[in-house]
């Protein structure tokens, strides 16, 4: 899951992680850094700092292992999960606060990491962004993004690819979880199936519901460099929403 580090306090925008594994970098605690181009890996260590010029987003991470088997129609790892994210935003808000710094703060989840991101939204979750990729739908008593509570004015964002079977099984195959699809859950859903920029650059479609392969066989991940996945991703972590690609309302 999430956890702070020194490096947070100082950013002008942060970003956490609850995906459950990144296989670009290694070690327990994952640092990372957005630009718009997409996301990155700068360290492993507590402490490690990403220094780029203006603003930019640092981002910590802790693998949480995901639900085996029948697990992942179970919400009770989520149940979990959720309070001990919540606690950890809102040490990174107090050390904001000490230091008298502002930071937009995003949360994203990934599969089951998107179970418990919304599980900890439920109570409380005060970031400005909780991002879900490849979500598994939502859990007990959440039917629409009111039913999250993120800062005043926090949006909740989705992306899935088009064939994301596993997120779909995740789902119940839409009989036991909520679907953040549903236009009624009201989620802001980004595009993840690949596009070219305005500048003609190819961002590249997400085709597993991995994190991150590093395009091994012309496969990406949803946190692969080169996405439109990743890309948009940061976009949103960087306070560029407005550019998102591929966007549903």
């Amino acid at each position: 899951m999430y956890a702070p580090v020194p490096t947070l306090g100082f950013a002008d925008k942060a970003e956490s992680f609850t995906a459950e594994r990144l296989a670009e970098c290694t070690g327990y605690l994952k640092v990372f850094h957005a630009n718009h181009k997409g996301i990155g890996c700068c360290g492993s260590r507590p402490g490690t700092s990403c220094r780029h010029s203006g603003s930019q987003a640092v981002v910590a991470w802790i693998g949480v292992e995901p639900a085996q088997g029948m697990g992942v129609f179970s919400n009770d790892q989520a149940k979990v999960v959720g309070p001990a994210l919540r606690n950890d935003v809102k040490g990174l808000n107090a050390v904001h606060q000490i230091l008298d710094n502002t930071a937009m703060t995003t949360a994203v989840g990934h599969s089951m990491g998107s179970l418990g991101a919304m599980e900890a939204a439920k109570t409380e979750l005060p970031v400005d962004n909780l991002v879900l990729v490849g979500d598994v739908g939502a859990p007990d008593n959440v039917t629409s993004v009111n039913d999250l509570h993120l800062n005043p004015g926090g949006t909740v964002y989705r992306g899935t690819y088009d064939w994301d079977h596993i997120a779909e099984v995740g789902h119940g195959l839409g009989w036991q979880r909520k679907s953040t699809e549903d236009p009624g859950f009201g989620a802001v859903t980004f595009g993840t199936d690949g596009t070219t920029a305005p500048d003609g650059t190819v961002e590249n479609p997400t085709k597993t519901h991995d994190g991150q392969t590093g395009g091994k066989d012309g496969v990406y991940g949803y946190f692969d460099r080169g996405t439109e996945s990743s890309s948009n991703q940061a976009k949103i972590a960087l306070g560029l929403s407005d550019q998102l690609t591929n966007v549903k309302r």
